[in-house]
């Protein structure tokens, strides 16, 4: 089965967390009879979404609204434990969340023998993540503004408009 992580990726503030729960807002709506179970994880912060939708058909989607300060590498380890068929996340264009995803990637095309042994407590996560992660593949999604930063209107429209983007990939991804 393919499966898929969808990262959303830009710089702070320009509403990648917006844009993620606006997606899962339309995706229940839209899928409402098509959902059998929604888990919900314990999150921190207020509004925020860290869960995985379960359809009748068996597949599940992560859905994932922070992690962009870079705690997003537990989150998409317990996505794979779950056998999610597709991931939506959030990160930022550099520093600790953009690395956990990198170092996802690279972790998935390196052997266990090119580990260091003064990293072995991390390259035991890394291999659990391995395993479940292997069968993955990593979609970038850039969210952007373009040229200059929008008045509160503006972003309302561009949010929701990417957060419609989102929802189209997940439904295409759900499929293949």
């Amino acid at each position: 089965m393919k499966k898929t992580l969808l990262a959303v990726y830009a710089t702070g503030n320009v509403g990648k967390t917006t844009s993620i729960k606006n997606f899962f807002l339309k995706f229940i709506l839209k899928h409402s009879d098509q959902i059998k179970d929604i888990t919900h994880f314990n999150v921190d912060e207020q509004n925020e979404i860290y869960k995985i939708i379960e359809l009748k058909n068996g597949v599940k989607i992560g859905v994932c609204s922070f992690g962009d300060d870079g705690s997003s590498y537990e989150k998409l380890n317990n996505f794979a434990n779950q056998d999610c068929k597709v991931i939506v996340c959030a990160s930022r264009t550099k520093g600790a969340s953009v690395d956990s995803i990198n170092k996802l990637i690279e972790e998935l095309n390196e052997t266990n023998s090119t580990l260091k042994d003064e990293l072995e407590k991390i390259n035991n996560e890394i291999q659990d993540l391995n395993k479940n992660m292997n069968n993955y593949e990593i979609k970038w999604v850039h969210k952007s503004y373009l040229w200059n930063v929008p008045d509160y209107f503006e972003e309302k429209m561009l949010n929701d408009s990417f957060s419609e983007s989102i929802l189209e990939f997940v439904e295409y991804y759900m499929v293949q």
